[in-house]
């Protein structure tokens, strides 16, 4: 006959609270997590050869600050993306317009 004492009742219970606390993602620092995962996803991606043979490549990169105020952000993606698509001259005119009126 198969006897079950409160104690190893109690030792089980240990068990699966302290397995729960190991495995909670309370504890993850969720940024740090995904850096790994993108660094690891670039790292496989270049020892196959995907980024080889990518058009411009060789070429600087058209670099721009990103404005910090988040207004200003949005007419400076909405103007580089207008710049991007050929659209220039809609670009200029609205990064000309005074703030009051974006």
């Amino acid at each position: 006959m198969l006897r079950i004492d409160a104690g190893s009742h109690e030792v089980g219970r240990t068990r699966r609270r302290h397995y729960n606390e190991i495995m909670s993602l309370r504890n993850i620092d969720i940024a740090s997590a995904m850096r790994r995962i993108a660094d690891r996803l670039i790292e496989d991606a270049m020892k196959e050869g995907k980024f080889e043979n990518l058009p411009g490549a060789g070429k600087p990169l058209e670099l721009e600050p990103m404005p910090a105020e988040e207004n200003a952000r949005a007419t400076w993606w909405a103007v580089r993306l207008l710049k991007k698509t050929g659209n220039s001259d809609l670009a200029v005119k609205l990064s000309k317009t005074p703030d009051v009126l974006r």
